[in-house]
């Protein structure tokens, strides 16, 4: 399978995560950027439907020709798959940040390139967004040649200086942080992620952490990797021809070549438990708001244009429920938010299905103590057959006219190409409007609004609860507390014994303490897969454990050429990094760095932590899990948690300080097998930003190893 520079670098840092954090690491977009809607930006022409001439360049950009002779300017737009939720784990903020450069850039290139005459009226806007990256470029239609060299050279080669960095960092940061003090960002952001999972790639956001650590060379890395004609899509909207326009396109894009096409990231959503989320934001102490929502994202099916789960209703019927739901008291001036993913501009799923009300909080107790009385406002005040269909009607005539607007239609088409969705699909959707029924919402109601499935979302101070308490709702449901940053802030319960007890137990879960302390040495091989931006590469890592400190890890990846090694004699640790072909020198560790090679040479690192350098703290107990935080007297820390039932270890967590920033590391073991005596885990999961990697692993117990092995090749 081939592989870009790019993915190898991105590979590499994989590996170098796992080498050196000894537990690799994990999850850890969305992104919160409210954008305006494209009735926003562009009103409704009343000119006549403009159907696009589409054409292939040799490069492969894909070209929508909008000849519209109507139009006084030309509009150029530029979309590129590949936005916010193609960010590397840990460095959200990297779409946005080039988005910003390109415009940085911009402001220098106008001034030189346009005639001052056209100056003013030359509009360059570069803007990200979860699934592409967009630049829009209009002006006067008779400097054609000018805007489209304009286009190229900001697409295809911008200018990335070391001095621009901070500025440009500073100015996203600045928006970011901006937003993040507002209760609407904290709501939406934690209903992205109540509905679609904390890591999913359109729930995680930019912040200061991800956006601190961002270096220049990830943002090159970025364009490099997603800034290809071949992965994009260009929409011209003016009065040139296609007998005109396409020789002037192949001259202009002739130079710009196509390369390998990367893959999006898992977006299968993984919603959180239903119960109650705090974001505990103390700063908004005195702005106490809350939503109730319930959701269900459903992948878009274009095969099935009739089939209700592909109609547009779950974005438009629920709106028709924000009377009802906010009418039952004036006063509490309830806002409905029925949050459809701008559904004429499709992501990956079709339905986002969030009726929800956010509120000042008296009127947010209001709605919670009808929930409480067992009442369900979403399915209780269902509009009438009149109601929907006056409804109906206006947002059939409201999305053809949006669908009329030649701008809107450009921007719905290319959205479409990202997301592999026909044009067919796209335009059909009046008829989809038109086509539900009211029976279609009753029973969509009935089957996901139920009182069960409602999720409850509340910004402010901690005492926020307190009302929810007093009307018996928060003690049927779970409460999972999050910082205003979003962080899962980690709550525990007492455990039922001391740190002791648990170590006795885990001891006798692994086998008892004969069959533990009889294995002195091991070799574990696991045949791997490692999934990085959307390609997978088998491989394999054969690691060697000899009591009481040595270890010897080898990993390899054919199809890059890429091989991995970590020595640790007990007093010394090597690391070994070859790709493509590269060779790089071997790396003797630092002090800190070999506390964590001695902590993962240990077969059971619970058992014998002191014999590593590292003190174990009893931190409690959570959803199932017994946590243990491990510490070295250099300031390393991991986290150990045992499975509350089996009481085996099941996850290794690390902040781990990289030269790609910090990161955090988790380590999962998974079906654990009886080995010799001794429960093994089959199943090793390591995640890092650029990847995860899953390794079935076979063992040998008590092999002869000579000491040799533990020491540098």
């Amino acid at each position: 399978m081939p592989t870009t520079p790019v993915l190898t670098r991105l590979l590499c840092f994989f590996c170098f995560c796992f080498f050196l954090s000894e537990s690799a690491s994990i999850f850890a977009q969305g992104k919160s950027k409210k954008s305006k809607t494209p009735s926003q930006e562009a009103p409704v022409e009343a000119a006549p439907v403009v159907a696009p001439q589409i054409f292939t360049l040799k490069n492969g950009l894909q070209v929508l020709l909008f000849e519209d002779p109507s139009q006084r300017d030309l509009t150029l737009r530029l979309n590129f798959a590949g936005g916010m939720a193609a960010d590397l784990q840990d460095k959200e903020g990297t779409a946005e940040m080039l988005a910003e450069w390109l415009n940085f850039n911009a402001k220098t290139s106008i001034t030189e390139v346009v005639p001052p005459l056209d100056t003013a009226q030359t509009r360059f806007n570069a803007a990200a967004t979860p699934d592409a990256i967009t630049i829009t470029l209009r002006g006067a239609s008779n400097r054609f040649p000018t805007l489209v060299t304009l286009l190229v050279e900001a697409a295809s080669a911008p200018v990335f200086l070391r001095a621009d960095m901070e500025t440009l960092r500073e100015q996203v940061l600045t928006r970011v942080l901006t937003a993040q003090h507002s209760v609407e960002y904290l709501i939406d952001a934690m209903s992205a992620r109540v509905l679609l999972g904390d890591y999913h790639p359109y729930a995680r956001r930019a912040g200061e952490t991800s956006l601190s650590a961002l270096t220049i060379n990830e943002i090159k890395d970025f364009h490099a990797l997603f800034f290809l004609p071949n992965n994009a899509s260009l929409a011209v909207i003016g009065g040139m021809s296609k007998k005109e326009l396409l020789p002037l396109l192949e001259k202009a894009f002739k130079n710009w070549k196509s390369g390998v096409i990367p893959r999006f990231p898992d977006l299968t959503p993984r919603p959180l438990p239903q119960g109650i989320y705090l974001v505990e934001a103390p700063k908004a102490r005195y702005i106490r708001a809350g939503r109730v929502i319930a959701g269900l994202y459903t992948p878009i099916d274009t095969t099935k244009a009739s089939d209700s789960t592909a109609k547009i209703f779950p974005a438009t019927v629920f709106a028709s429920l924000g009377a009802p739901v906010g009418a039952f008291d004036e006063e509490a001036m309830l806002q409905t938010l029925p949050k459809p993913e701008k559904w004429y501009l499709p992501n990956k799923f079709a339905t986002r299905l969030i009726p929800s009300v956010i509120a000042p909080f008296s009127g947010f107790e209001k709605l919670i103590g009808r929930i409480a009385r067992g009442e369900n406002p979403a399915q209780d005040q269902m509009p009438t057959d009149s109601t929907f269909a006056s409804r109906q009607s206006e947002d059939e005539r409201r999305v053809q006219a949006m669908l009329d607007s030649v701008h809107i239609r450009a921007e719905l088409l290319q959205s479409g190409l990202v997301n592999n969705i026909t044009p067919e699909y796209l335009l059909a959707a009046p008829q989809r409007v038109k086509a539900t029924t009211f029976s279609d919402v009753r029973e969509t109601a009935k089957k996901y609004l139920g009182t069960a499935r409602l999720t409850m979302i509340v910004v402010g101070a901690p005492e926020a609860l307190n009302p929810l308490v007093g009307l018996g709702v928060a003690q049927s449901r779970v409460v999972y507390r999050y910082s205003d940053a979003l962080e899962p802030i980690m709550t525990f319960e007492k455990t039922e014994f001391n740190l002791q007890e648990i170590v006795q137990k885990h001891a006798q879960a692994l086998g008892g303490t004969t069959a533990v302390a009889s294995l002195q040495s091991l070799v574990a091989t696991s045949e791997l897969q490692l999934s990085a931006m959307g390609q997978k590469f088998p491989g394999s890592i054969v690691t060697k454990h000899k009591a009481p400190n040595k270890i010897s890890r080898i990993l390899e990846i054919p199809a890059t050429q890429m091989l991995q090694a970590l020595w640790c004699d007990g007093a010394k640790a090597f690391d070994k990094i070859e790709m493509m072909g590269n060779e790089q020198p071997l790396q003797q560790r630092q002090a800190k760095e070999i506390e964590s090679a001695l902590f993962d040479a240990q077969i059971f690192p619970l058992l014998s932590l002191h014999s590593c350098g590292f003190t174990a703290e009893l931190l409690g107990k959570r959803e199932g899990q017994i946590v243990i935080k491990a510490s070295a007297a250099s300031g390393t820390t991991k986290t150990l948690m045992l499975d509350e039932t089996t009481m085996l270890l099941s996850k290794i967590e690390e902040m781990r300080q990289t030269p790609q920033g910090i990161i955090k590391s988790v380590q999962e073991f998974r079906d654990y097998e009886r080995v010799g005596g001794v429960q093994l885990p089959s199943v090793i999961v390591l995640r890092t930003g650029p990847g995860t990697l899953i390794g079935k692993t076979k063992y040998q117990l008590n092999p002869d190893i000579s000491d040799n092995e533990f020491l540098p090749k």
